[in-house]
């Protein structure tokens, strides 16, 4: 399934003179550190010392979660087939924000619940959304090893392979709880604490929702791996993302994630392969200690952060200058003691 991947960018042959010129630049300008963090995992990544960010990609995988129909999972006010036609109108913040900033923006249906033809939507559908993971596996074996293979596949083959900058949005209901399932079961988490100030969740829902994430949590047997992890309690859309998650890393991409859903895919390609943890970029989260949980595994600090419980990529779009002005910074700025005129 995931046999053929290889992550690894610790043979980089210039490792230690890019980061000692790099220190030498920002001797001159202390650089804001989540931006001198992600100028230093581009240049590491690309093994450069003057990175650079070609015809960046969003993929944001849509699908659908049978545990929302326990009503425990945030929606919106808009009929679930609607909000998708939003995006594919090109109304939606995601839509605006990519285009703004010349990101090319692919749509992806990997499990919804419905069938949607629009030729703006790119049908990789899986399943018509998972199983109520209250009640049974989220997924079964097959539709997790399609799953992999579908996100791995888009990043093989996408359109332009000359990009190296690839984003990675969910948009779904139900897959801030799945991620906090995952987070609370392979963190080794208290649920209270999982769950507590997230965004996702209102103060008045809370009580309940604790009593029935305890119950499922309760009744779910020993910790297994991360990948079985996913098969129980995740969705169709997540487990395709995570497959081109992994990929974009295996072709030595940068990834940039958003918000809980796309951190927690981002810290299970790092359990399943620590090297992965190095092109990753967290574009968006919230300061919920979900989220900041993440970005302290991952060792990497958030772009931009918004109480916010979005993860359809809108945050990487936004964000998405603040990464090209880091690597803008490396490639003009001067080292140290080489200023025009320095003695």
């Amino acid at each position: 399934m995931l046999e053929d991947l290889v992550i690894n960018f610790s043979q980089q042959s210039r490792a230690a003179e890019i980061q000692q010129m790099i220190q030498n630049k920002l001797m001159n300008f202390d650089l804001p550190a989540h931006l001198r963090q992600a100028a230093i995992k581009i240049a590491l990544v690309q093994n450069r010392e003057k990175p650079f960010l070609t015809q960046p990609m969003i993929y944001t995988f849509f699908g659908d979660h049978g545990i929302a129909e326990a009503g425990l999972c945030k929606r919106s006010s808009m009929p679930r087939i609607e909000l998708v036609r939003h995006y594919l109108s090109g109304s939606s913040a995601l839509n605006i924000f990519s285009r703004q900033n010349r990101i090319e923006l692919r749509l992806v249906d990997s499990g919804l619940a419905f069938d949607l033809n629009d030729p703006k939507l790119i049908q990789r559908k899986i399943g018509q959304g998972t199983r109520n993971f209250s009640q049974d596996q989220a997924m079964s074996q097959l539709q997790l090893e399609r799953c992999l293979k579908s996100g791995r596949d888009l990043i093989r083959t996408r359109r332009n392979q000359a990009s190296n900058t690839v984003g990675i949005g969910i948009q779904s209901v139900g897959s801030e709880f799945a991620a906090l399932m995952l987070l609370c079961r392979l963190g080794g988490l208290a649920p209270e604490t999982c769950l507590q100030d997230h965004p996702a969740f209102s103060p008045t829902d809370f009580p309940w929702i604790l009593k029935k994430f305890r119950s499922v949590l309760n009744a779910s047997g020993p910790v297994q791996s991360p990948l079985i992890e996913l098969q129980n309690f995740g969705g169709l859309e997540m487990a395709t993302a995570l497959g081109a998650i992994l990929q974009a890393c295996h072709q030595r991409c940068i990834v940039l994630v958003d918000g809980l859903v796309g951190s927690c895919l981002a810290w299970l390609a790092t359990l399943l392969f620590p090297a992965c943890a190095l092109p990753i970029i967290i574009a968006q989260n919230s300061p919920s200690f979900a989220d900041t949980f993440l970005a302290e595994q991952l060792k990497t600090e958030p772009l931009t952060q918004f109480n916010s419980y979005v993860s359809d990529g809108s945050g990487i779009a936004l964000s998405f200058p603040l990464i090209q002005a880091a690597c803008s910074f490396l490639n003009e700025s001067t080292a140290y003691g080489l200023q025009s005129g320095a003695s």
